[in-house]
Parts: structure tokens; sequence; C-alpha cells
């Protein structure tokens, strides 16, 4: 299947692939709007089913709404057979989720419409229960019978983000879907919002990462996700161990200039990785030192010719962001883009940390 928007339409084009050598082209549809994401499309017994929004994909139109259109392939054509709108009028979607024959909506400008959607008779599809909540859900996760987790932002009435929300939705009676259980950060965002890979489901325990500038915190919690509740198990992170101590592993280059706060500049072995406890380390090219050293507060006549200068930033305060985590054996494995650590599953203690610096 191939999607483009254009002229704020999808064109869909369906293809049989055999083998990588051979593909054969079967039919297309245009559908009003714009898709959101990968989970904006599913087949279930031969009938394609297409969420999207209609207008612009930026800002907002008092016109727009959210339709889901299904669609039935009669010979080089896909063909409307049932279409559902007027979701979130001059809102658009921030989360869709197709489970067998029923589908699950976020819209969102001020308030959160969690709408539940009946695909049952593909030729009727209808709404069948709506919850309005503040915030908004960014990504929507199955998580047991009748139980949805939607990762995303709390908001206030009109509609300002406040930050990272976690909403347990049973969706027993597709009429009336209800809110269980909230966690909620305080502030910042997670990753999870936008990318679901960076979501973690493991055993009835979400773990997602987080970033919050305003207290300076980031990392990934992990949440324990019951019938009725959300509980906060723990966190962990990839600051620096504050008892370690930055040393500098190379001769530390003498300041002749005013020079930036807390920096470290370094004359390190040619090809050496080097790794400061506390900071985050950059090697400049030796070919171009003289032009940059003066930034530095470093003599570009003194800077030694054999040796790598290594410019080192100070760390402290910084958050790390966790992009990935995974599970192996008892062990909770995540990733930054400074370091691949492991913390025990059981109680979170950190066990190992695998530099990237």
């Amino acid at each position: 299947m191939c999607i483009r928007d254009s002229d704020y339409a999808t064109s869909i084009h369906q293809f049989r692939v055999t083998d990588p050598s051979t593909t054969e082209y079967l039919a297309s549809a245009t559908v009003p709007g714009y898709v959101l994401n990968q989970f904006s499309m599913s087949e279930l017994d031969s009938h394609l089913r297409v969420a999207t929004t209609s207008g612009a994909p930026w800002g907002f139109d008092e016109k727009a709404e959210s339709v889901i259109t299904v669609l039935a392939r009669d010979g080089a054509e896909l063909v409307e057979v049932g279409r559902v709108g007027n979701m979130g009028r001059g809102e658009r979607i921030h989360a869709v989720r197709f489970l067998g024959d029923t589908a699950f909506v976020v819209t969102f400008r001020r308030i959160d419409p969690f709408y539940v959607v009946d695909l049952s008779d593909p030729t009727e599809p209808r709404v069948r229960g709506e919850l309005k909540i503040t915030g908004y859900s960014g990504y929507l996760h199955p998580v047991g019978e009748d139980r949805i987790l939607g990762i995303g932002q709390e908001a206030t009435e009109e509609g300002r983000t406040t930050g990272t929300k976690v909403t347990l939705f049973d969706v027993s009676n597709l009429d009336d879907p209800v809110d269980l259980a909230t966690w909620s950060l305080g502030g910042g965002h997670s990753g999870a919002e936008w990318d679901h890979h960076a979501f973690l489901w493991w055993q009835g325990r979400a773990v997602l990462p987080f970033e919050d500038w305003r207290a300076n915190e980031g990392g990934a919690v992990i949440l324990q996700v019951a019938d009725d509740e959300i509980i906060e198990e723990g966190r962990i992170d990839h600051r620096d161990d504050e008892a370690t101590e930055p040393v500098p592993p190379c001769p530390v280059l003498s300041m002749t200039g005013p020079a930036i706060d807390g920096v470290v500049a370094m004359a390190c072995e040619a090809g050496s990785r080097t790794s400061m406890a506390g900071h985050w380390c950059d090697p400049m090219p030796r070919e171009e030192s003289k032009w940059w050293a003066t930034e530095f507060g470093l003599d570009p006549e003194n800077l030694p010719a054999d040796r790598d200068i290594v410019v080192c930033w100070p760390n402290s305060g910084h958050i790390q962001p966790i992009q990935r985590m995974l599970v192996i054996g008892d062990g909770l494995w995540s990733y930054s883009w400074r370091r691949i650590q492991e913390n025990a599953l059981d109680d979170l203690d950190r066990r190992q940390v695998v530099s990237l610096d």
C-alpha cells in the first residue's frame, strides 16, 4: 500500500508484491484530508479503513473534521463503501488506533474527544461513544481486554499543554468509554507521544522516556498498569554518578585568553576515544584548530601538532534524553545519545554502563 498527501487529499495505491522483483499494481483511490501516521490505516476482511482530517495539516481550521473512510477493491479501483465523519469539528487527529472492527480516534484543539467508532458493518460505520477530557493522547496502545492506554499531554481548558499525561481508558462499553486513571508528570513531554518505538510494554508495565526542563529531570518512568489504576514504580536516568570526579584523561591545555566557563581543552593521543565524567567531549580537527582556538582561550601558536585537541563541555544539569528501552532477561536496557545502560528490573538499580562518547 502506498499513500501520498497532496492538495489536502490522500492518494492510496494498492500493490501486490510476490517477490523483491515482482510488483503488481492492483487499485487506487483518493480520500479527503491527510493521514497522521501508519496507525491511520488498517485492513480487515478485504476492507481498507482510513482515518483522515480535512483541510491543511497545520494550524486549525474551523471547518475541518475527521473522518474514517472504508474502501473495498472493485477492479482497478478502491471504492468507498462507507464513511463516518463529523469527528472533532475545528480540530485535528492526534492519535488513532484500529483494533478489529473498532477504531479509537483522538482529536484535539482545546479538549480531547476520545471517539469510539464501530466498524462491524463496513457499509455503515458509526460513532458509538465519545469522552471529553482535558489534554490529548498522541499514542494509543492496547494493554488488555477492553483497556487502552493513551500517552500524550495534559492541558488547560483553554488548550494550553502543561506536561506529559498517561490515561487508562475502559472501552468495554463502546457507547460509554471511561477514563479510569491518570498519571501526570507535571511538565515536559515524552518521545512516545510521537514515536511509538520509544514506548515499551512489558508484562503489565509501561516504560516511557520523558524530559522535563522545568524540573531539570529526564530519563524513563516505569508505570504498573492494573485493571483500574496506574502506579509509578520508579524511574531511571542517564546522569553521571555525582560521586564520580570529572578527572581530565589527557593533559589540559592552559588558557591564555578569555575562556568559556567550565570548558576543558585537552591534548590527547591522535585517534583516541576520550570521555570525561560530567562532560560531553568533542574532538577538534587539528588542521582547523588555529581558526577556533582563540574561542576557547587557547594560543593557536602553542597547539601541539601531533595530538588531537579535545574540548569537553560541562554536562551539569543537562538532561540526557533516553530514546529506546528493551528488556533482556532480568535487565532493562536503555539507550541515549551518550550511553547504553542496564538497570535491574526488580529494583531498577544501575548495573552497567557503556559510554558512547
